[in-house]
């Protein structure tokens, strides 16, 4: 990214602009992509009628006990991002920083890559400065990762795979190696004076990870509720597999499906899909031969429909409102 980049970027969180456009064209070869994996995949499971059958065979009355978990997932996501904010000095009330999660939701279909994130710094420009928020932001996602990856280590040595259990924790233990060494070098890096223009950016950028790195318990109060917040998550996972009678443990979900979502994080599909159902098949049917693969991909598939869908209807209204005081001060 040029200088100019930069500085655009910068101007906008620093006045509390919104871009001018929240659609990127980007999305258009993402969309595709993601449109011929689903085909190939459900064409792969034995075409739309098997799959359609598998639908209409679902016991539909746990989609309530889905949705019921996806938003106490939000209040849990607000919680752990509350403390990051907290922890670097700003006290936003707990019900703007639900609106600031939840207003992001919807923009998930139109920019690629969990790009959307970044939008809760203009919902927050009144109470966090931006730079400080997409550091916060940043801080809470990697704590998030690491989580994860924990969980599959544990999910794979309580199934006995001891391998892949030993690889995701050499795994967890190298990246918080890595964010140890990319904190160690940010902080040489803002005193050169090639960055010296940028300084101010990236200290407030870095902030929640110095006050993180500095105070273990804030650290571990936002590990806990990302092992809360996962935890919940394989919950919906076990829920979803009775609602189409496939029988997979919970610890094959917590080894298995974290590995999925970290593949779903790859940029070329609208929020993981495909790419996610493939890797979680993929995983399932190596280990348990006896699934039948329509019915997984009927599993992701509703996951997806309840984790982006309904945090996106109850997003949409804030969204709106955001973009309407936008045009207001405009």
């Amino acid at each position: 990214m040029d200088h100019r980049a930069v500085d655009d970027i910068s101007k906008q969180i620093e006045s509390g602009e919104a871009p001018e456009s929240l659609w990127s064209w980007k999305i258009i070869p993402v969309a595709i992509v993601t449109a011929l994996i689903l085909s190939a995949l459900i064409h792969q499971l034995g075409g739309m009628a098997e799959f359609g059958g598998v639908i209409r065979h679902a016991r539909w009355e746990w989609l309530a006990v889905a949705g019921a978990i996806v938003c106490f997932s939000l209040f849990v996501i607000t919680a752990r991002f509350r403390v990051v904010v907290q922890a670097i000095g700003y006290r936003p009330g707990m019900a703007k920083l639900f609106q600031a999660v939840v207003a992001v939701w919807p923009l998930g279909f139109l920019l690629p890559s969990r790009s959307n994130d970044l939008f809760r710094a203009y919902i927050l420009r009144d109470d966090l400065p931006g730079w400080k928020c997409i550091g916060a932001l940043l801080a809470e996602r990697a704590v998030d990762l690491q989580t994860l990856v924990l969980f599959s280590a544990v999910g794979c040595l309580l199934l006995g795979l001891w391998i892949p259990g030993a690889l995701a924790i050499v795994a967890w233990l190298s990246g918080w190696g890595l964010l140890w060494f990319l904190h160690r070098w940010a902080g040489r890096v803002v005193r050169w004076k090639a960055v010296s223009r940028f300084r101010d950016k990236l200290e407030a950028l870095s902030a929640a990870f110095d006050v993180l790195k500095q105070n273990p318990r804030a650290l571990l109060i936002v590990q806990a509720i990302s092992m809360l917040a996962w935890g919940n998550i394989t919950i919906l996972m076990v829920v979803l597999c009775a609602m189409y009678g496939v029988e997979v443990s919970w610890m094959m979900i917590m080894a298995f499906w974290p590995v999925a979502l970290v593949v779903g994080m790859l940029p070329i599909t609208v929020a993981g899909l495909g790419t996610r159902d493939a890797a979680f098949v993929a995983l399932l049917t190596v280990s348990h031969s006896a699934l039948v693969e329509a019915d997984v991909v009927a599993v992701t598939m509703t996951y997806a429909l309840v984790t982006m869908v309904l945090p996106s209807l109850l997003g949409t209204p804030f969204l709106a409102r955001s973009l309407m005081a936008r045009s207001d001060r405009q």
